[in-house]
């Protein structure tokens, strides 16, 4: 069968809007296990992807009561509340179990519907410039220039711009809004500001909005971008070294050698700030420019078993195949004494190897052997935090204390491209 995801538009100043693809679900399986023992059958060339479905959908009816049991409204599937006065306001109380908060204030649209758990979930639906004043604030940014905002927004506005429609057809809405807000009133007043400021600007080329990613600490080389240029259906740009000298010791990691090298290294890159650089984004530079993670050998098992599912048995190495030019592993395989399982991709490999998420894929593994040559632990030793696509943010906010203007720091990271207001 034949899948089709994303969306098409049209924006003033001839702007195209293109993420439609189609995906070949190529069967179906009982099992994660079954489904990768035919994953390898298929040709290097496509890109396999193992999407867990459930065979039928929930369906029922929803009823929403009045505060006094008075009146009710029943419908199949779902609810839609919709203000009609600015002074509307909703609070969500009982969200989930386990989060901080137990109650969320709703200032939009709202949706009840039956979700694939047979569970009611609530979605609600913003405009995107109201989604991004939700979504941007971050502590990191509390001492960043205007021209840093200015970069960030219209970097962040064209990356959910691209992301948007993409869903798969099981979820029910386009993006998830973490529950905890990392930053506070004043950070959010001034991304505000910077958003109201380039309402609808995005990162052009050839009138083809581009996938602007952005990552929060590069580690001194952004990774490459795919699927930057919207119109090539795949086509990217290249990682740089984020630096303000270019050195070519530094231009490619894709070496075991170079890698290790590099993460070992110190560089003057713009995201390795000075202690003279105060603030949040100085703490945010010094915990993740370079960082470590350490695992007892059984607890990192246990970590691989549950989110593989596979009984590896005795870990006994982890060992990268294969490298991008900005140290980042794209091919990993674990070695076990039972069997060995291959990794690919970013995501993959750093929620594996980790009980929450490694901050990076450009690490690289040392292993403590026991008397009887089994590892008793494993350290990560690391560069950045995040996937390394794109503009760098810690590194665009020293580029605007140095007097950078935003369309330069765009430049800086994607290239030759136009910044152009399409809405």
């Amino acid at each position: 069968s034949v899948e089709k995801t994303g969306i098409k538009y049209e924006f003033s100043n001839d702007i195209i809007f293109d993420t439609v693809w189609y995906k070949v679900i190529a069967g179906f399986w009982n099992s994660e296990s079954e489904a990768r023992k035919e994953q390898g059958v298929v040709n290097d060339e496509y890109k396999v992807e193992i999407v867990k479905k459930r065979h039928s959908r929930y369906h029922g009816k929803l009823e929403i009561f009045d505060s006094e049991y008075e009146k009710s409204l029943e419908r199949d599937g779902g609810i839609r509340i919709v203000p009609q006065s600015n002074l509307f306001s909703m609070t969500l109380y009982d969200k989930k179990p386990g989060m901080d908060r137990s109650s969320v204030a709703l200032p939009n649209d709202v949706e009840f519907v039956i979700n694939d758990d047979g569970k009611i979930a609530v979605v609600t639906i913003f405009t995107l410039e109201d989604f991004l004043k939700r979504v941007l604030p971050r502590s990191f940014i509390r001492d960043a220039s205007y021209e840093f905002l200015r970069a960030y927004a219209i970097a962040a506005r064209g990356s959910y711009l691209y992301r948007l429609g993409l869903r798969s057809g099981s979820d029910m809405y386009d993006f998830l809004i973490d529950d905890e807000f990392a930053g506070n009133e004043s950070d959010a007043k001034l991304i505000a500001e910077a958003i109201d400021a380039t309402r609808g600007t995005v990162i052009t080329n050839e009138n083809q909005l581009c996938n602007s990613a952005f990552t929060y600490i590069c580690g001194g080389h952004t990774d490459g971008c795919e699927g930057f240029y919207m119109s090539c259906k795949g086509g990217d740009i290249p990682g740089i070294l984020d630096s303000r000298k270019k050195t070519i010791d530094y231009s490619c990691l894709n070496s075991e050698k170079d890698a290790e090298n590099w993460i070992d290294a110190n560089p003057a890159a713009f995201c390795n700030l000075k202690k003279e650089q105060s603030g949040k984004a100085h703490f945010f530079s010094e915990r993740y420019f370079r960082w470590e993670d350490t695992y007892s050998h059984k607890s990192l098992e246990d970590i691989i078993k549950r989110k593989t599912g596979e009984d590896i048995g005795v870990l006994y190495d982890i060992v990268s195949l294969e490298r991008s030019c900005s140290g980042r592993i794209k091919v990993l395989e674990i070695l076990g004494d039972k069997k060995n399982i291959i990794l690919t991709g970013d995501e993959k490999i750093r929620r594996t190897l980790s009980d929450t998420m490694l901050y990076s894929s450009c690490f690289v593994v040392e292993a403590e052997l026991g008397e009887d040559g089994i590892p008793l632990e494993f350290t990560f030793r690391g560069a950045g935090y995040g996937s390394g696509a794109g503009m760098c943010l810690i590194g665009a906010i020293a580029m605007a204390k140095s007097k950078r203007g935003y369309k330069s720091i765009i430049n800086h990271y994607y290239g030759g491209v136009s910044v152009k207001k399409i809405y």
